[in-house]
Parts: C-alpha cells; structure tokens; sequence
C-alpha cells in the first residue's frame, strides 16, 4: 500500500439526548408555570428530580425567617424612644462605682464582690420641682433600679414577677398599698413601675416602663447569658467614656457601651431561637408538602377520574415538583416583609392555591 494510503480515523459520535430526557428537562423549566408539566414530570421523570425539587423548596422559604431572626438584637428594646434609660444606667452604674461594687465577668460567669439583696442596689431618683405642690413639694419618682441577686429558675422568674407588679405613687417614692386602693382611686392618684436591671451571676433581665406608668415598654427576660460577654468589670467597661465627654455626649457613650453589653448577651438566645424556629418552618413546610400530595392522591380515587391508576408516590413527586414555584415567591416575599405573618405565610398559602387549582383543571375527575 502507498504512504498516503493511512486508514481514516472514524469521528466519535456525541451521544445523543433520548427523547425522554428532553421532554423531562423541558417539563423542569416549564413545570415553572404549567401544572401539566408537573403532573407530566412526576409521573415520567426519574424520582430523584422530584426530591431535588423537594429539598430546594422546603428550604427556599425558610432563608427569610433564618435570616430575620438572626439580625435580632438585645438592645432593640431600646433602640427607638428609651424612656430615660440612658439617665439611668449612667446614674445607676456611676453609683455602683462609688459604692465600691465590681461586676466582674470571667468564662460566661458574672462575680460580685458584695452580698445581694432583694433590695435595688442602686437606683435613679428623678426629682422634678416644676411639677411640685403643696401637697408634693419634692415631687420626685423612681426611674430606673439595678438589683443583684444569685436566683435562678423559678426563683428568678418570680423575683422579676414581683418587680412588674410593684407601684409606686406618681410624685413620691411610697409603694402602692393594696388596703389604700379605695383611698388612692378616690383621689386619682396615679402610680407606675420603675424600669429595672437584674444581675445574676449566670444571666440577666431588664425591663423598660414608659416612666410614670405601668405599661412596659420592652424586655429581655429569659435566655440573656454572660457566655459572650468580654471577661472584665462590667461597671468599667459602660463607664468607659472619653474624659472630655460631658453631658448629653458622655451619656450617649454609656449607653452605646450598655447597648453592646446587651447584644452580647442576647447571643445564645438568638442563636438558639433561629435554630428552633428555622426546623419549626421546615417540618411546617415539609409536612404541608406531603399532606398536599396525600390530598392529591385522595381526590384523584374517584370513580370518574382518569386518574385513578395514580398511586401514593406519584401523586407526592407531582406535588414536589409544583413546589418549587411557590417556594420561590415564598421566599420573596419573606424577604420583603420579614416581619410580617404575611411573608411567613406565603409559601404555605401559594402552595396550597396551586395544588387546589392542579387538582381544578390538570387532574379534574373527568376529562
């Protein structure tokens, strides 16, 4: 044979896409907004793209709530109007220097170098003359007060009980007398709550009271812990201002610096309650999921339905693969109104819609 006489090489052929693979990918991207092409893919496509659309559309809605819950803070209860609660942990703090206290704080454990009391350790008193009488001249009023106790548990949760339900009479520093009550209605006298600060060696509570009233205006009962609080004096560490602060500016600082304090120890609670509501949505989610494909299953046993050779796993995978749209939208307007029941609801509620109107029209008994 001749030199250029060289077999030709044979070209490799590119495997070619079956017929079903491609009305199967076609029915993924369809399945968007045909329900026929749900109902087509549950049926022919293989049952692992029908799981891949069930994991994708549980966990879609879920992001907005993880992520909501996630950017809560602990100072958020005084992050808008602070009803004179950066007056009183200045004062408050500054007294607990001069009386010699340290709150020191070391591996998520808070120590007191005093005894602790069921008595406020400190308090802020405001007076103010220009709402003096003759029946008050001094009139004055608790604004804030910081307690130091070694309670825990139930013990905790009713000392603070007992703090919510302590008046005193608006214009003098007298508790409200339960005998007096007749007495004191009779005269209109008004009486409210002071806000307070509970220190623990293991936690913390805090409440806020519109001053001169009983109307709480925020707390962080339950949960607050020193475990990612920096180790140090707390009383150091929110008295820690720039020497030639003065005023309104140095009082900013301090409570900027208790601000933080209250992150910090807000941290495991929010971390703990993203985690608990991310799984409490996800078993929601899920469980509508199959219900919905349950109820599928159910409305297509009639006798006159030409679906009736459906069985149980078909009619789920049709309903996981009409999830994803929802889940999508879902997730959008989670994001949108993260505080809204509305952006919480809305997966479920779509879901729901689109399977009602699949079981309506593609899977109606009689066709």
């Amino acid at each position: 044979m001749g030199k250029n006489n060289k077999p030709k090489k044979l070209k490799k052929q590119r495997a070619q896409m079956s017929p079903q693979a491609k009305r199967n990918l076609i029915n993924v991207f369809k399945g968007i907004i045909s329900n026929q092409s749900c109902v087509d893919g549950g049926k022919e496509a293989p049952w692992w793209i029908a799981v891949i659309f069930l994991l994708i559309s549980v966990c879609l809605p879920i992001i907005p709530i993880t992520v909501n819950y996630s950017k809560a803070y602990g100072s958020s209860i005084i992050s808008s109007y602070n009803y004179n609660i950066d007056r009183g942990v200045e004062k408050t703090f500054e007294t607990l220097k001069a009386d010699g206290y340290t709150f020191n704080v070391s591996g998520g454990t808070m120590s007191f170098n005093k005894p602790v009391s069921t008595e406020p350790v400190a308090t802020d008193i405001i007076h103010d003359s220009s709402r003096s009488t003759t029946e008050i001249p001094d009139y004055q009023y608790y604004n804030f007060m910081v307690y130091i106790t070694e309670k825990t548990g139930n013990e905790l949760s009713n000392f603070v009980n007992v703090l919510d339900q302590t008046k005193y009479e608006v214009g003098t520093l007298n508790k409200y007398d339960e005998a007096k009550k007749a007495e004191y209605d009779e005269k209109g006298t008004k009486f409210y709550t002071p806000s307070f600060l509970i220190l623990t060696p293991s936690t913390m509570a805090m409440a806020v009271y519109k001053y001169e009233t009983t109307t709480r205006a925020g707390s962080t009962y339950g949960g607050l812990d020193w475990n990612n609080t920096k180790d140090g004096d707390l009383i150091a560490r929110v008295l820690t201002v720039d020497a030639e602060l003065i005023g309104a500016a140095k009082t900013k600082v301090i409570l900027t610096n208790w601000k933080v304090v209250l992150d910090e120890t807000y941290i495991s609670q929010k971390n703990e309650t993203t985690l608990k509501m991310s799984f409490i949505y996800l078993g929601v989610y899920a469980g509508l999921i199959l219900f919905l494909g349950l109820m599928v299953f159910i409305l297509t046993r009639g006798k006159n339905s030409v679906y009736r050779y459906l069985n149980v796993w078909t009619c789920q995978k049709i309903v996981w693969w009409a999830a994803f749209t929802p889940a999508v939208l879902g997730m959008i307007l989670g994001f949108v109104m993260p505080t809204n029941m509305i952006g919480q609801m809305a997966f479920i509620v779509l879901m729901s819609l689109r399977v009602m109107w699949m079981s309506m029209r593609q899977l109606r008994p009689v066709q």
